[in-house]
């Protein structure tokens, strides 16, 4: 698995295909094992990239520090320009990175995201309980309440053996 360590934190990433380069930035617990179904089909046409930034909950400027990440990672790979495609917290990061490196992104995707009028809205303690099922016991538990929250029951029965992948 290759890895990018930056000033701050490492970086976990897989790069698919060959073509223009796609970055992925997934949504707040979610890194790049989410985009198991998206990148055989992305792949085929683009240099599609997925990372893991490990220690995000330690960054202290949020979504800024996320933006920073990405760019490190796309120096890394010696990437001039990619198209970004950005979900829910990873739309946040996605509009970062185009605002402060504009030179690096040559389309961008915005996927269950907002422009966040100045900055992200904290998600409220009830969103987060529902998502992540607080307290949760384990890590597990925590990634299944997640992933239940983000999918419908339909595509859970199915698809039930997608789901447990």
């Amino acid at each position: 698995m290759p890895v990018a360590i930056t000033e701050s934190t490492s970086i976990d990433y897989d790069v698919h295909g060959e073509g223009p380069a796609l970055l992925l930035i997934g949504g707040l617990g979610f890194g790049r094992w989410a985009w198991f179904r998206q990148i055989p089909a992305f792949s085929r046409h683009f240099r599609t990239i997925t990372f893991d930034v490990r220690g995000e909950r330690e960054l202290k400027g949020g979504v800024a520090d996320l933006a920073a990440e990405s760019v490190a990672l796309l120096e890394h790979l010696r990437v001039k320009k990619a198209h970004v495609l950005g979900t829910s917290l990873g739309g946040f990061v996605a509009q970062e990175l185009a605002l402060v490196r504009p030179d690096l992104v040559d389309r961008l995707v915005l996927v269950g995201t907002s422009y966040g009028r100045g900055g992200p809205e904290s998600m409220s303690a009830w969103a987060l309980a529902d998502m992540i099922g607080l307290p949760s016991l384990n890590a597990e538990k925590a990634v299944r309440r997640g992933l239940e929250a983000a999918t419908s029951e339909a595509y859970r029965a199915q698809r039930p053996e997608e789901f447990e992948q």
